[in-house]
């Protein structure tokens, strides 16, 4: 059974190889804190779909893969937006064992992220988990926190189940979850956002999604905590990297292009 970390880039970030950029991730990633195998999947497309732009794989991204043989590039591909950090790795991967676990490349990860990730698919073998989505499922009819974290469901202190996950706080898949169907779904969704992909999917395939926590770090118990110390730096993100302001996702909106949540809503996959 694999456990496969993967990810995709942009060319504007992959071509910034200073201190402060994608190598932080990169570092983060290969370094994990993993008693076992492992592997990254770094997904490199030969132009963007959407601004046209090359990918230009720096030497020190090369030596990266040469020193460590668990870090794996694979480059030539087509573009598929920002679902190419999974699309590829399930074509390539099909134990249906195998843990798969989806990373942004702005982020700089905890060292334990790999390791916990590979814990929650043994608690929660049939489920997606992560730790950040939308929309906390309701228990019994109720809600479960009564104020701005039953629809921000992140850094909260106990797993609940979303109705969406967002991938870059990192998500853990079991390669079953995914059948044929998931490629022509992923290439015809109405949308540029590869987290409504991949949930709608899920949804689709009735598999849950659940937001847990780490319990190493403090519990966020409250919503005045949470105001003051939740969302994007907590587990397992310890830092952003330093890049470009509007590009990948944040072109989509400075264009005010809609991810087509609505759709999704309809066709009965999330909420």
């Amino acid at each position: 059974m694999k456990k496969i970390i993967t990810l995709s880039t942009i060319p504007s970030r992959i071509k910034d190889v200073g201190e402060f950029g994608i190598m932080k991730t990169l570092h983060s990633l290969i370094n994990q804190e993993y008693d076992g195998e492992f592997e990254i999947h770094f997904n490199v497309p030969i132009v963007s779909h959407k601004t046209q732009e090359p990918y230009i794989i720096p030497e020190k991204i090369r030596d990266l893969a040469a020193q460590h043989s668990h870090f794996k590039i694979f480059d030539g591909l087509e573009d598929k937006g920002s679902v190419s950090k999974i699309f590829y790795t399930l074509q390539r991967e099909q134990d249906p064992d195998s843990i798969i676990i989806t990373s942004d490349d702005d982020l700089v990860y905890h060292p334990k992220m790999l390791e916990e990730q590979v814990k929650n698919q043994e608690k929660y073998p049939n489920t997606a988990v992560g730790y950040d989505g939308f929309r906390a499922e309701r228990e019994n009819g109720e809600q479960l926190f009564h104020d701005q974290r039953d629809h921000f469901v992140v850094s909260v202190p106990r797993d609940t189940y979303v109705s969406w996950l967002q991938n870059y706080k990192t998500v853990s898949y079991r390669r079953s979850f995914f059948g044929e169907d998931f490629y022509e779904f992923a290439l015809t969704a109405p949308t540029w956002a590869d987290d409504l992909i991949i949930s709608s999917y899920l949804g689709m395939k009735k598999i849950p999604r659940l937001v847990t926590w780490y319990e190493n770090e403090p519990k966020i118990e409250t919503i005045e905590e949470w105001m003051l110390r939740g969302g994007v730096l907590t587990f397992p993100v310890l830092a952003h990297t330093a890049h470009e302001r509007y590009e990948g996702c944040e072109l989509y909106r400075k264009e005010n292009v809609y991810d087509n949540h609505s759709y999704f809503v309809e066709k009965g996959y999330i909420k």
